[in-house]
């Protein structure tokens, strides 16, 4: 062979495996994004569905829905559990402890929305970015505090906590049309007969 092609073809062998090594899947690494839809199970939609459709009945305007989960864990493990201890005393009612947990360790990240919620008249899924821009605007109601007729509300949803039997669900929401209509609802289901129905439902806070 060659003595100079020789040389260049360990050059290529060379750069090639410099290549290989610098490449995340070499090291384990993907560039798969933390928020990954289809970890979403059909359960979950199931009772987003009942949930959304509950919110939308409630107003008679359009609903935007967030399509990132939502569940804001600034306070500490020990001060969230005893959050949910209040309200098992409120509803009067005991939470199992998997659904506690459940809910806890699904709620430290955020996940995208497949949009599933097409079906439900009045309810239109947009970014977290949409969100904020129209949240921001100073020539909507939610800068002026003066609310409107035809202007859209808002809704996000948290992931949602579940028995091991996938009987028993736990799930966190905010809706508002106004920065002075609004509120945080922590809602348990049960399924009965195949179907995820509505059993407790308890405010959190409210403006």
């Amino acid at each position: 062979m060659n003595p100079r092609k020789k040389v260049m073809n360990k050059l290529v062998f060379l750069v090639l495996a410099f290549c290989i090594t610098l490449s995340p899947y070499a090291c384990g690494k993907t560039d798969r994004p933390e928020n990954d839809v289809d970890t979403i199970s059909d359960d979950d939609y199931e009772i987003y569905t009942v949930v959304i459709n509950k919110i939308k009945q409630e107003r008679e305007k359009e609903v935007w829905i967030a399509n990132k989960t939502k569940y804001d864990q600034d306070n500490s493990e020990k001060e969230f559990y005893n959050r949910f201890d209040w309200v098992e005393e409120k509803l009067k009612v005991k939470i199992d402890g998997r659904i506690k947990d459940d809910f806890y360790n699904k709620n430290l990240k955020h996940y995208i929305f497949a949009n599933k919620f097409s079906a439900i008249k009045g309810i239109r899924v947009v970014s977290v970015q949409e969100l904020d821009a129209m949240l921001a605007d100073k020539e909507n109601p939610w800068g002026m505090g003066e609310k409107s007729s035809g202007y859209a509300g808002y809704a996000y949803l948290s992931r949602i906590g579940f028995n091991n039997t996938k009987t028993k669900a736990l799930l966190y929401y905010e809706s508002a049309y106004h920065f002075l209509d609004g509120a945080g609802m922590c809602v348990l289901l049960e399924k009965e007969n195949n179907k995820w129905v509505i059993k407790y439902e308890l405010m959190l806070w409210i403006s």
